[in-house]
């Protein structure tokens, strides 16, 4: 029986990928618990978990650290301060990494050290020993956290997202809880066999990170990436205001509401479990933060404001609940601010730009956390409970100068125009740059958004592609012409992952994607329309609405925005969305299969054959969508045989012939000269451009 698959164009046959399923192939790549799959992901988390609980056991055990370290006064708080800067140079330094098999190998060992230092630090009794024991697994400690995140990344490659973000931080969320549980029903165990037993942990968690492999390290940018100072410095003040303000709420628990170790440790497990929470909560805000970029950086001052008032209103309360409530809730709001703050800026990039902002990102964090501890600690002569309430205003006035600062305007993907129906033979309107206006002046250069360098691919021992070169810029409409069997389809299936050249890379948005998977490519924003079989005929008009909205995931709101924007495109498909795709027309069809691209919002569209078996009036029609589809962002590949249709829309053309691509320039240089064009079908491209 023939396998489902999602995939592109649909529905996909098991065997288009070789007699072998995306599932299988990928559980090959990565044997530990269940393959590519949350497996690597829980294991990164069980890391970030053994990691995480150095900073809670030395606020919630300082007096007996005091004891152990030859520490008197305030010297043990300065030390905590000094353990945290040397966290964010551990943090810093990770950031040199530029590769992602580099930071998989430095991940796996700055663990291992880490977890030999903990049990290192239990089994030593001698003070200056256990100063630079515990001073030296701050550092590690900082890288393990800075690479956790970016590893979690590549793990998941380009459909890594909120939920890989949220992993590791969850994880780190659970180990703090259970640190807290056990300080909860143990009668004050030694500090130093917490941090060894946690070092088991993280040994074992660090010996299973999954090798590195081709095809890591390559997750695509969100396209939705907040202003970095801005993150940075929100995260310096929840620094200040959260870790840097814990010994201080500590000790308001211990003095003002009389909480022993056992006590705090229940607390420090209920906060824990509420940031578990607050991580999970971050499939909500990922949808709501894929707006806008302006809504990523607004959604993280908004966390921040909440976090240093809460934590200002525990520290002010005149009521024990008050007091638990406050520092429980800024826990949970902290841990959601940190997945928005790492998805806005760790996920929306790649490479050596992923590695800098997730070690600045943890950097900021470590660097307030001491100087807040640092600065809390110098103050004389304010009760606890008042130094919560200065230690939150940082976090608040700076989130509210971002709240209240004027808008900057972002360029971003216009809306679909929906505004002339598609079934009027009206164009619809799209947006036009002032280069275009204004004579004289060319358009700014755009990235390079799909690259096909000397592709080679052969059926057997019959080749048909030879060193095929093509190139489509970010947001530019490019049309692909020639004549039946001169092997446009097979370029199409080669780009979209189908076939497999036998020499050559496809590279898309700058990442080397010839060894992807289908699937993945559409992650990345591929989606093509084939020609006459777009559509899943035994299906509904809805039914294939939302099956072309398989790769959105849960994200229903997403998706019945787009089938909703769709129907509003093409009311005739809205008349007949019960009815049977087999039951449509031609014309109707192809409304139906350039929904895909309306509700999925591509970086690339690819388009074959546009104007198969439809009327001239139905190509006038819907070539309009095209162009409003183009306007808002898309980058559109254009195949067809009717040389007019495709010079009508676009501003670069291909032509191939027998394999080869043998032209390559400006579509107007085609649609001005009527000849060339005739001879082109008529005596062979190279033929006549020769002439």
């Amino acid at each position: 029986m023939t396998e489902v698959l999602p995939a592109h164009n649909g529905i996909v046959p098991a065997d288009a990928y070789g007699g072998d399923s995306v599932r299988r192939r990928r559980s090959r790549l990565f044997p530990y618990l269940g393959g590519r799959g949350f497996g690597p992901i829980i294991i990164l988390g069980a890391v970030q978990a053994g990691v995480s609980v150095l900073f809670p056991v030395l606020v919630l055990r300082r007096a007996d650290i005091a004891v152990d370290l030859s520490f008197t006064g305030v010297a043990v708080e300065r030390y905590l301060a000094a353990l945290c800067g040397a966290a964010a140079c551990g943090a810093l330094l990770a950031g040199f990494v530029s590769t992602f098999r580099g930071a998989r190998v430095l991940l796996q060992l700055a663990a291992m050290v880490t977890a030999g230092l903990f049990g290192a630090i239990g089994a030593v009794n001698e003070v200056m020993p256990l100063r630079i024991l515990c001073a030296a697994a701050a550092l590690t400690a900082g890288a393990v956290w800075s690479l956790g995140r970016v590893v979690a990344l590549d793990v998941a490659g380009p459909t890594g997202g909120w939920r890989v973000v949220a992993g590791p931080w969850t994880g780190a969320a659970i180990g703090v809880a259970i640190l807290g549980a056990v300080e909860f029903v143990a009668d004050r165990m030694n500090w130093g066999y917490e941090l060894a037993a946690s070092g088991v942990v993280l040994f074992l968690a660090a010996a299973l990170i999954p090798p590195a492999r081709s095809s890591d390290g390559v997750g695509a940018p969100s396209g939705q990436t907040a202003d970095r100072p801005t993150v940075l410095v929100l995260a310096f003040a929840l620094g200040v205001t959260t870790l840097g303000a814990a010994p201080m709420a500590a000790d308001l628990l211990a003095t003002k509401w009389q909480f022993d170790i056992s006590q705090s440790g229940g607390i420090v497990m209920v906060a824990a479990l509420g940031a578990a929470g607050g991580a999970g909560a971050c499939h909500w805000f990922g949808a709501q933060a894929r707006r806008s970029p302006r809504y990523l950086a607004g959604m993280a001052a908004a966390l921040a404001l909440s976090v240093g008032g809460l934590m200002a209103a525990g520290g002010a309360s005149v009521t024990e609940f008050g007091a638990l409530f406050g520092f429980c809730a800024a826990a949970g709001a902290a841990a959601v601010f940190a997945v928005a703050s790492e998805s806005s800026l760790v996920s929306g990039t790649r490479g050596a730009r992923r590695y800098g902002s997730a070690s600045l990102l943890v950097g900021a964090f470590g660097v307030g956390a001491g100087a807040g501890i640092a600065a809390l600690t110098a103050v004389d002569g304010v009760t606890r409970g008042w130094l919560l309430v200065i230690a939150g205003l940082p976090a608040v006035i700076l989130s509210a100068m971002i709240l209240t600062a004027p808008p900057r305007r972002s360029a971003g993907r216009a809306p679909i125009d929906i505004s002339t129906p598609a079934s009027s033979s009206a164009a619809l309107p799209f947006s036009v740059g002032l280069p275009q206006l204004v004579g004289g002046l060319s358009p700014p250069a755009r990235a390079v958004l799909l690259e096909c360098s000397s592709l080679n691919v052969s059926y057997g021992p019959v080749q048909v592609l030879f060193g095929v070169d093509l190139r489509v810029e970010e947001g530019q409409l490019v049309a692909l012409l020639g004549t039946n069997g001169a092997g446009k389809t097979t370029l199409l299936r080669t780009v979209s992952g189908l076939e497999s050249p036998t020499s050559g890379t496809v590279s898309f948005g700058g990442v080397d994607i010839t060894s992807f998977d289908p699937t993945w490519r559409v992650t990345l924003g591929i989606s093509q329309i084939a020609g006459g079989r777009a559509v899943a005929e035994g299906l509904t008009v809805a039914e294939n609405l939302r099956l072309f909205g398989f790769s959105l995931g849960r994200r229903r709101h997403e998706l019945s925005r787009g089938i909703d924007e769709a129907l509003a495109l093409f009311p005739r498909l809205a008349e007949r969305r019960n009815q049977a795709a087999s039951t449509l027309s031609g014309g109707e069809k192809q409304m139906l299969a350039l929904s895909k691209a309306v509700i999925l919002r591509p970086r690339l569209l690819i388009i074959d054959e546009f104007s198969l078996g439809l009327a001239p009036i139905i190509v006038g029609e819907l070539l309009p969508v095209v162009q409003s589809i183009n306007a808002s962002g898309t980058a559109i590949l254009l195949v067809e045989q009717s040389v007019n249709i495709a010079l009508s829309v676009a501003s670069h053309a291909y032509c191939m012939e027998k394999g080869e691509m043998v032209y390559d320039g400006p579509a107007s240089v085609l649609r001005d000269d009527p000849e060339l064009m005739r001879s082109v079908y008529l005596e062979g491209v190279s033929k006549a451009l020769a002439s």
